[in-house]
């Protein structure tokens, strides 16, 4: 009976976007502390592969 998303979900999204550093991305330690079968309860977790994409990109962009 719990809600699908809570109030503080969009908030804590935002939060995680902006604290997210892809070059400390460690995910052998992630699957360690949490692992993968719990992800799924992760909002965050969905970020993290988009988030990836847009630091190599513009990594590869500052190399031009």
């Amino acid at each position: 009976m719990a809600p699908r998303q809570d109030a503080a979900e969009d908030l804590w999204l935002v939060y995680y976007r902006s604290i997210f550093d892809p070059f400390r991305l460690k995910i052998k330690a992630m699957k360690k502390e949490l692992p993968v079968r719990h992800w799924r309860t992760l909002p965050e977790v969905a970020l993290i592969p988009g988030l990836i994409r847009k630091a190599k990109d513009t990594e590869s962009k500052k190399r031009f």
